[in-house]
């Protein structure tokens, strides 16, 4: 069987204004009536009108759903998706951040799919061919416009990943203007998402030499950009920077593989109901210190980016603990994120929460296995 390391099928328009260009690509593609999934926060920002200026002037019609919660509830996509299919829409553009996106793919993977979303956890294999799919980030994060995953929260409010290249989006806008008008906190938290990405694509057990050469420089980029996107909201560069890095870190989850810090993150994201990228950013300092004694110098390598000092003479668990260090401060200091306890959660589901950790996907791919005592000890420390 052939082991293609290299894989994606988007293409993208890429730069300032990119946007407006929307109505365009839709005539391009021949789509009769799309449908917009997206979430309040795109309307009343005004956004979504920009998106669909292009398509009002040439008369495409188009149905909205802007009925996308934080984490991706699976009954908004449901019910997207009678909506889709009621209104003979023929493709699908996702107008937010990561749970918009995600969404946006679900949602148009059941126009091919029969069945629910859910249903097709176990049976990634069975996705067919899902085409027409376009995604615009508005947030430097996920990087969803050029993954091949969903992350869903279900009915029970677990965490549900779907990975399948059938599910890809065929096109993505990615126009850093837009997110010149985040606020800080949105800002960090999902530049730490991405950050986590390739944090994790660099660590685990699937990173080869050329995702290496691209995580490397994704990680440096973020580290330098991100903090001027906090300190100084409408540079363009940086914003543009950031876009590109959370692209890339998103197309390299497709060769690599989230770990342990997505295992942890999305378990107390669905149980606590705390924002994806709040979650990640959270778990993964401890998640590199753990991980340092199998990959030392990948783990240096990420202390160095954020700001640690090395001697040289490190044990694998001091680099750990400088480079958690150096993580938490450039989260907490430089970029301001709220601590984790301003959000509610409830310490008596920690063990049950340590055992979906260990039991979850993304576990395969740890370069050192976590139990769930690991995990219970992590989510302890994450919650001191």
């Amino acid at each position: 069987m052939l082991n293609f390391q290299l894989y994606n099928q988007v293409r993208m328009l890429i730069g300032p204004g990119s946007l407006e260009q929307l109505g365009e690509l839709i005539e391009h593609m021949g789509v009769k009536k799309p449908m917009i999934v997206t979430d309040k926060s795109m309307v009343n920002m005004g956004i979504l009108d920009q998106a669909v200026a292009g398509l009002k002037e040439r008369n495409i019609p188009y149905v909205t759903f802007d009925e996308v919660l934080p984490n991706a509830p699976t009954d908004a996509i449901e019910k997207a998706s009678v909506i889709c299919n009621k209104e003979k829409c023929d493709a699908v553009v996702g107008l937010g951040g990561g749970s918009v996106m995600d969404s946006a793919k679900a949602v148009n993977v059941l126009r091919f799919n029969d069945g629910k979303i859910l249903d097709y956890v176990e049976r990634m294999d069975d996705i067919k061919f899902s085409p027409n799919c376009v995604l615009i980030p508005t947030t430097a994060g996920t990087g969803s416009e050029l993954s091949q995953g969903m992350i869903l929260m279900g009915p029970d409010h677990a965490k549900y990943t779907i990975l399948s290249h059938n599910a890809n989006a065929a096109y993505a806008i990615l126009d850093p203007v837009m997110q010149t008008r985040l606020p800080a906190e949105l800002t960090a938290a999902t530049g730490l998402d991405a950050l986590t990405h390739v944090v994790e694509d660099y660590t685990d057990t699937l990173a080869t030499d050329f995702t290496d050469m691209i995580c490397e420089k994704v990680i440096e980029t973020i580290a330098e950009y991100l903090p001027i996107c906090i300190s100084d909201p409408g540079n363009v560069k940086a914003r543009s920077r950031m876009a590109i890095s959370a692209s890339l870190a998103g197309w390299m989850l497709g060769h690599c593989v989230a770990n342990a810090g997505h295992s942890i993150g999305q378990t107390i994201g669905g149980l606590f109901d705390i924002p994806h990228g709040h979650c990640v950013a959270y778990s993964e300092p401890w998640v590199l210190e753990f991980n340092a004694p199998a990959v030392p110098e990948r783990t240096k390598f990420i202390g160095k980016a954020l700001g640690a000092t090395f001697t040289g003479k490190e044990t694998p668990e001091e680099i750990g603990a400088k480079t958690r260090d150096a993580f938490i401060d450039f989260r907490d200091n430089k970029l301001g994120l709220r601590s984790v306890k301003s959000f509610g959660y409830d310490e008596s589901k920690f063990e049950e929460a340590a055992k979906i950790i260990e039991a979850d996907i993304f576990q395969n791919f740890q370069p050192r296995k976590m139990t769930a005592a690991d995990a219970l000890e992590i989510l302890k420390k994450i919650y001191a």
